[in-house]
């Protein structure tokens, strides 16, 4: 950290980190991490974040706010980034932007009220555990396990509180079929459905409802009635 009051009022400060993590995301380990900005009397305002995560890119800014107990509030965007590194059962890089904010009366528990929204997109990546497309030509009512979903496109809105992250309009785009659904992940719990369009294959299956359970280390995936 490396303070500079000679501006008056303002104090310029800067901060970096490598190899390391920050004490609000626990779970994602830096390369390196670097963000510039001005502390007043009573707030931090953080201009430029700069990281590298994963082997991809995070950019963003944060207001940290004491004046009437503890809050801080701010947008990040990532490029690049690998899904493994946040999340095992998917291969892929993640594109995406997000707010986030956290308040609380005591600075220690300032990030357990953590929550975040945004919206993702991965291209050519894969889902490990499941078979989408084959779960749903043969409309399996019961899991198939050790499949795979090659994937063109995925695209998510998401949100995070409480420690589960929420995503809807989740859409899957893999060849000529199309999922669309919701997921919840908690404590690396799924809980969610997803509908498949295989409409545009030769044999005009239609849309093919299935739910998905299990964990993100052994997903499960079987067709609804």
């Amino acid at each position: 950290v490396e303070l500079d009051a000679s501006f008056g009022e303002k104090t310029k400060v800067s901060l970096s980190t490598h190899a390391s993590a920050l004490p609000s995301l626990p779970n994602w380990v830096f390369d390196n991490f670097n963000a510039k900005g001005e502390l007043t009397n009573n707030a931090l305002v953080i201009s430029e974040i700069d990281g590298h995560i994963s082997g991809g890119i995070l950019h963003g800014t944060a207001r940290l706010n004491w004046s009437s107990g503890w809050s801080m509030e701010g947008t990040l965007s990532a490029k690049g980034v690998s899904a493994q590194g946040v999340n095992s059962a998917v291969n892929g890089d993640i594109d995406g932007t997000a707010r986030f904010q956290m308040r609380s009366s005591d600075l220690a528990k300032l990030t357990d009220t953590a929550t975040m929204d945004g919206s993702l997109v991965i291209n050519q990546g894969v889902i490990n555990g499941i078979d989408i497309v084959e779960t749903a030509t043969r409309r399996s009512l019961q899991n198939l396990p050790g499949g795979r979903t090659h994937f063109d496109e995925l695209w998510s809105d998401f949100s995070f509180a409480n420690g589960i992250y929420n995503f809807r309009q989740l859409k899957v785009k893999a060849g000529v079929m199309t999922a669309k659904g919701t997921l919840d992940v908690s404590k690396k719990q799924l809980s969610g459905r997803i509908t498949a369009d295989m409409a545009l294959r030769s044999d005009n299956m239609g849309l093919i409802p299935m739910q998905i359970g299990g964990s993100t280390d052994n997903p499960t995936l079987w067709m609804v009635k």
